[in-house]
């Protein structure tokens, strides 16, 4: 990383780039995708279990982001004032609860409630670290 903003900064002077990131500031952005929930569970591992030939994770704890188009909503509303979000989400009751709050105030939200599919929900299995599954 420190690299690529080297190199950035070596071919393009420092009012150059924050007369861009001011340009960025005033226009429209208009961001169209679906939301998604990134869940991480977070797990520790444990002996085989005694009964079939599985690794057992005990359960630790969780956590949910933004993820999907709202991430990218919200990524954006830190660089304009003027962040519109188009999504779609399912019929479960996600939106009015976790993903509300999860878009930054400044980001103006047109949800479509798909009435024949869920909010999609990506969920990871972490223990130690490591990604066991997904």
């Amino acid at each position: 990383m420190k690299i690529l903003v080297k190199n950035i900064i070596k071919d393009y002077p420092l009012d150059f780039i924050f007369s861009n990131i001011r340009k960025i500031q005033k226009m429209k952005i208009l961001v169209i995708g679906d939301a998604i929930v990134d869940q991480y569970h977070y797990c520790e591992g444990m002996d085989r279990s005694r009964k079939s030939n599985v690794v057992v994770q005990k359960y630790i704890s969780e956590e949910s982001f933004a993820g999907g188009s709202l991430a990218v909503a919200n990524h954006l509303a830190g660089l304009s004032d003027n962040v519109t979000l188009l999504t779609v989400t399912g019929a479960d009751d996600l939106f009015n609860g976790f993903i509300k709050g999860a878009i930054a105030p400044k980001v103006k939200v047109h949800n479509f409630v798909r009435e024949d599919a869920p909010t999609i929900i990506k969920k990871r299995f972490v223990s130690s670290g490591q990604k066991l599954f997904e």
